[in-house]
């Protein structure tokens, strides 16, 4: 006889048929499988403890990310992308701010935020201007696409922060200094800008 038996259980009566080829299952071919309900019962218990003591994850806050959710008109979208670009200017103004020794916590991590804040709103706003249920909704979306740009481009060209980039200690591990200097070249430096009327200063 063919049977198949896992952990050298017997073959019992209440083996499972296999069907071969498409024809009537015969008891020559079997799998047997007993035992396995109470190794699955302790599986499933190890998993259910362990679900229990995972925390549950903070809800997130869709409003702040998508500005569809927060009205389809055209004041509501100019209030959601000025309440992002308020924020941009707040990391940034934290980044200036630092009189001490630049660090990862006190520099970078706020000028990543304002990026953050600067790219969700030209996103979004240029998603809007694109696929707006309005004309007034694009248009408005549009004129907020520029004005986002225009953030980013003035960021681009504030030499106090790039003085403060340019500041942060080399970091020991090679992955935190390439992000480093990628996030410091992202910025123009005072030479690049030198005939730049235009750059902040």
């Amino acid at each position: 006889m063919m049977s198949r038996n896992f952990a050298g259980t017997p073959v019992l009566p209440h083996e499972i048929p296999l069907a071969v080829s498409g024809q009537r299952a015969s008891t020559s071919k079997t799998r047997n499988f007993a035992g396995t309900p109470a190794a699955l019962c302790c599986l499933l218990a190890c998993f259910a403890g362990a679900s229990g003591r995972v925390a549950a994850a903070a809800p997130v806050d869709t409003a702040s990310l998508h500005a569809w959710e927060s009205g389809d008109d055209p004041l509501s979208l100019e209030r959601w992308v000025h309440a992002h670009l308020q924020r941009a200017d707040a990391d940034i103004a934290r980044v200036v701010a630092v009189k001490g020794t630049h660090t990862v916590s006190n520099t970078l991590r706020p000028y990543d935020d304002a990026v953050n804040e600067l790219a969700l709103a030209t996103n979004q706003a240029s998603m809007l201007y694109g696929v707006g249920a309005t004309k007034e909704l694009r248009d408005k979306a549009q004129a907020l696409t520029q004005e986002a740009n225009a953030a980013n481009v003035a960021l681009s060209l504030n030499q106090p922060v790039y003085r403060a980039l340019a500041a942060l200690p080399a970091a020991a591990d090679a992955a935190t200094r390439h992000y480093s200097s990628a996030r410091c070249s992202s910025t123009v430096s005072p030479a690049s800008t030198a005939t730049m009327p235009h750059a902040r200063r």
